[in-house]
């Protein structure tokens, strides 16, 4: 992993970024809602995971430069992982050191067991990634959840 990296949290200026990133072509592809968000709705949605004390938002940051983000919405013992690359960034290894980052985030909280994340079959990158980080997978019809155990606490 790149020592140049870290993660900081999602601020309400990081909108519009947000925004961007979440209408590009193959991140709408790659998620589960495929239509393009309208700036209104994702205002709505962006203000309300800001003020959910369950979800942790975060930018991958490289010096200046967005590398890409990562959200965990926390269910009990269980996070759901949600994160994107910027498209300038991707098939560079990111995405393994965005979650790697992550897991040690999620380590120090201590106050969360399991993180999951659900991927849609043909999205191959993100199988890749979560097979190298040592997440088990569990076939559903709609997707792939993978599951790792984060704290035994």
């Amino acid at each position: 992993m790149r020592s140049n990296l870290n993660l900081r949290k999602v601020e309400s200026e990081d909108i519009d970024l947000l925004f961007e990133w979440a209408n590009e072509s193959q991140c709408r592809k790659n998620s589960f809602r495929s239509e393009r968000i309208d700036y209104n709705e994702h205002k709505r949605w962006f203000v309300s995971k800001l003020n959910d004390i369950n979800c942790n938002m975060y930018l991958l940051v490289s010096n200046d430069d967005y590398i890409g983000q990562v959200r965990v919405e926390k269910d009990g013992d269980t996070g759901l992982v949600s994160y994107s690359i910027n498209k300038n960034y991707r098939g560079k290894g990111y995405g393994y050191d965005i979650l790697s980052i992550l897991e040690e985030e999620i380590k120090r909280m201590g106050e969360i067991k399991y993180l999951v994340g659900k991927v849609k079959h043909d999205n191959q990158a993100s199988h890749k990634i979560f097979m190298k980080l040592g997440y088990i997978p569990e076939e559903n019809e709609d997707y792939i959840l993978y599951k790792k155990i984060i704290s035994m606490n």
